[in-house]
């Protein structure tokens, strides 16, 4: 009878940790895809994951590009913490490496017993450029299906231990190419093709044998997207949407990926998927293209979806939160203690505290066009959000910032950790896609 009741007051073993896939649709804003309310059916695969878990409908980032945003996913620091962003200075190369004492994601998950591996098509994720500590096994491919084959591969392998598996696709990032079947690109096809003087012609480029436009092309000795900006060029509205078409193409290619990617997952794994991205794009506000040298929204705004154990299925959250807000989340549905406020707080209804906040910098080598030339910050509470740079001031939400907020998005970007600068290798790859 003792020995019964013994049995019986037994305490149950604990679960074991959760496999977990965490997926960086780069370069990706959140109001062109139809899990957000666009009317293109740009993110059909991310829908069908959305169903299973939350959607989180304000999600922003703290930085403007990938370095910055990737850092802050592995660390859940911002940039002015993680020191990863370019500095205002007349360096040479204008890129600061992450913080080596802070600790990353993939550092305490493979302390924790998991295995750890990162498979990324945007060369920043390249392991020998310091984002990726901790990895015990990290590639870098040339396109998202061989990213998505390595993933996939590493599903396979004989080990006991959970998985957190990182995967970077890059779809979305220019150059936006042609792809075909999809209604909005082939409108462009033959206007592209056959292109022999002018903007588009000027952007137009062969990426991996495919035809796309890039608008950081040289247009007469300077880069064309910020020469628009300085005002020296015009873009007109149809070139603009002929931009703006094929990267909502580009984001049809990155949901095929995911697609891919998911179907393997689920079919040999389960546990925590969350998905995000390290940052937006723009498409004309301010003259402004691409991403990284201000803080604007449609930089900011990004999709963050999560789906697990413990996660409501089928749910919309709207509590205002930052995509680093996932590396405490992730550690607590590892099961590691954590300190402060995740995601899971927010499903409870606890509000975030604090701002929300995001910043900035420029690169010594734009420093003759006058948007650009200053660092940016930004910080948004409650229906009041504002970008400051210098003496600009940009009001963005529907009430009014107050000068605290102004004055604290002005010096959010001199509030910056100081770190090693990237060599001079690391520079002739950023200029190859484009950063520089």
């Amino acid at each position: 009878m003792t020995l019964l009741l013994a049995l019986a007051c037994t305490p149950e073993a604990p679960p074991p940790p959760p496999d977990m896939l965490v997926v960086v649709l780069d370069t990706v804003r959140a109001d062109r895809l139809a899990t957000y309310g666009y009317e293109r059916d740009t993110s059909y695969q991310l829908d069908q994951i959305a169903a299973a878990g939350v959607v989180f409908e304000d999600a922003s980032v703290s930085g403007a590009w990938t370095w910055p945003g990737h850092a802050a996913l592995f660390t859940g620091e911002p940039p002015w913490v993680s020191g990863a962003h370019y500095i205002d200075t007349d360096a040479q190369v204008p890129i600061q490496r992450m913080r080596t004492d802070l600790p990353t994601l993939a550092e305490q998950l493979g302390a924790a017993g998991y295995r750890t591996e990162s498979h990324a098509t945007n060369w920043l994720l390249d392991p020998s450029l310091g984002l990726l500590r901790g990895f015990e096994s990290a590639g870098q491919y040339e396109n998202d299906q061989a990213t998505v084959q390595a993933a996939s591969a590493a599903l396979d392998k004989a080990d006991n231990r959970p998985l957190l598996l990182f995967v970077n696709l890059g779809s979305a990032h220019a150059p936006y190419r042609l792809t075909d079947g999809v209604p909005w690109s082939d409108a462009h096809k033959s206007e592209l093709l056959a292109a022999t003087d002018g903007t588009l012609a000027n952007m137009r480029v062969s990426d991996n044998g495919a035809t796309g436009l890039d608008p950081g092309q040289d247009c007469d000795g300077y880069r064309c997207d910020l020469k628009w900006t300085k005002g020296e060029l015009e873009i007109s509205e149809a070139e603009l949407a002929t931009v703006s078409d094929l990267y909502d193409a580009n984001l049809v290619r990155l949901d095929n990926a995911l697609r891919s990617l998911i179907q393997v997952w689920t079919a040999q794994r389960g546990g925590v998927v969350a998905i995000t991205s390290d940052h937006g794009e723009l498409f004309g506000e301010h003259r402004m293209l691409q991403h990284r040298l201000i803080t604007l929204p449609g930089l900011l705004h990004v999709p963050l979806v999560l789906v697990g154990p413990g996660v409501p299925a089928g749910t919309r959250n709207d509590t205002p939160v930052q995509m680093r807000d996932l590396n405490p989340t992730l550690r607590r549905l590892a099961g590691l203690e954590t300190e402060g406020w995740t995601l899971l707080d927010g499903l409870d209804g606890t509000p975030r505290p604090g701002p929300i906040e995001a910043a900035a910098w420029p690169d010594p080598r734009t420093a003759d066009v006058p948007l650009v030339s200053q660092p940016w910050g930004y910080v948004r509470e409650g229906d009041a959000a504002v970008a400051v740079s210098g003496d600009r001031v940009l009001q963005l939400g529907e009430g009014t910032a107050t000068p605290t907020m102004i004055e604290a998005a002005r010096t959010l970007p001199t509030a910056t950790a100081s770190t090693d600068v990237l060599g001079a290798e690391a520079l002739k790859q950023l200029e190859a896609l484009g950063y520089l």
